[in-house]
């Protein structure tokens, strides 16, 4: 059944509206309004009008787009509003969390052979080894009132374990190392001990030794954010995989490592 106004003059709500939440955790709602074609853009300007403040009805809701679908002489207007009906932004959504295969090519390291080969003028080319490896990889949805301009969540992974898992390794042999950040922890990588000079005992090295194996580095790769402005509120979303970067003693330690602390 269809509620009309005996002139037409306005448009009337319909009953049967109903609130739902959306993919990025904002609640919305979807009115239908029903009225005489003549009007149709009188009420459009109504809601141009007032697409900024909140429902009256549906407190802090906000229009977001509506549809139009004409009869002869009466129309309906189905209008959606969007927002939170505490004034909160929804916390943030992980998605697809799970491990993806990459692969990776490492350096091996050996300071006197290149310094030797430099002395002799002898080209010397690095023996390099490929890693294939699991590690996790998940997407992010936010809800912000400002458009991002720099990540929000550049290192989170929605409380999975960061850990790399080797599968193989072509090419040279020889040993592995593999630099951990704060994130991630490493797993099932050969991890380089040292000795501590004063005791002797066997330690697990700040860094992996410099010489005689093939380095690397784990990191967090972050891509995003991209968004959507629906209203008042831009949906964002992100993609954070941890991964496996070759590494250069040398060059590298200090740019990389600046500030962070080891696990």
């Amino acid at each position: 059944m269809t509620y009309l106004n005996s002139s037409g003059e306005t448009f009337v709500e319909q009953p049967g509206a109903q609130l739902t939440i959306d993919a990025w955790g904002l609640d919305s709602i979807t009115r239908k309004y029903s009225g005489k074609v003549a009007n149709i853009p009188d009420f459009i300007a109504t809601l141009r009008k007032n697409r900024n403040k909140p429902d009256a009805e549906y407190n802090a809701l906000t229009l977001t787009n509506y549809t139009i679908s004409k009869g002869r002489a009466w129309a309906e207007v189905n209008v959606n509003y969007k927002g939170t009906f505490d004034g909160k932004l929804p916390a943030p959504i992980f998605t697809g969390g799970g491990m993806t295969t990459q692969s990776v090519q490492l350096d091996y390291k050996n300071t006197v052979i290149e310094q030797l080969s430099a002395a002799l003028g002898v080209t010397y080319t690095k023996p390099t080894t490929t890693l294939t490896y699991k590690a996790p990889s998940i997407g992010i949805k936010y809800v912000l009132r400002n458009r991002p301009a720099t990540a929000t969540y550049p290192q989170e992974l929605g409380g999975i374990a960061p850990t790399l898992q080797i599968v193989n390794q072509t090419g040279a042999r020889g040993g592995i190392a593999i630099v951990p950040l704060s994130q991630p922890r490493i797993s099932n990588v050969p991890v380089y001990y040292g000795v501590d000079p004063d005791t002797g005992e066997i330690v697990p090295a700040p860094f992996p030794a410099q010489e005689y194996l093939f380095n690397g580095i784990a990191n967090i790769v972050n891509e995003g954010p991209t968004w959507t402005q629906e209203g008042q509120y831009y949906l964002c979303e992100e993609r954070n995989q941890v991964v496996i970067m070759p590494f250069d003693f040398a060059s590298l330690l200090w740019n990389i490592n600046l500030n962070q602390s080891q696990t």
